[in-house]
């Protein structure tokens, strides 16, 4: 009975140390996005080119290098300036028609999985 004991306290602990692990790896320093700009597109029109490429900026909080910006889940070619401002080429592909972008950030850890992403943000696309 003491072994079985022991063992249940052993795993009690083992939980309870991978959920403080895991709240804080989400809370504490987290990926915020603040604005996007462009707020809005229009269909197959496009906006701040550079280098002949739409461009996007991210205005937020906790950017590191390596971090990563996702349009409706394709990763775009991103940069960031700083902890407070990332930027992307966008694929004209993903607003030919009207509807909505979905932008989010990810960092990714050495294996390729993601260890942190922010909140989504919704660009509309419109006619």
């Amino acid at each position: 009975m003491e072994k079985v004991k022991k063992i249940m306290m052993a795993t009690v602990c083992i939980i309870c140390m991978c959920l403080i692990v895991t709240i804080t790896m989400k809370y504490v320093n987290p990926i915020v996005i603040e604005r996007v700009d462009p707020v809005e597109i229009k269909v197959g029109q496009d906006f701040y080119l550079f280098e002949g490429k739409p461009t996007m900026s991210i205005y937020g909080k906790g950017f590191m290098v390596g971090d990563q910006i996702y349009i409706n889940g394709e990763l775009q070619d991103s940069a960031v300036g700083n902890d407070g401002w990332m930027t992307c080429f966008v694929d004209r592909a993903l607003y030919q028609e009207a509807g909505e972008l979905k932008v989010e950030i990810r960092r990714l850890n050495d294996s390729g999985r993601v260890k942190k992403k922010s909140d989504k943000v919704d660009i509309n696309v419109i006619e």
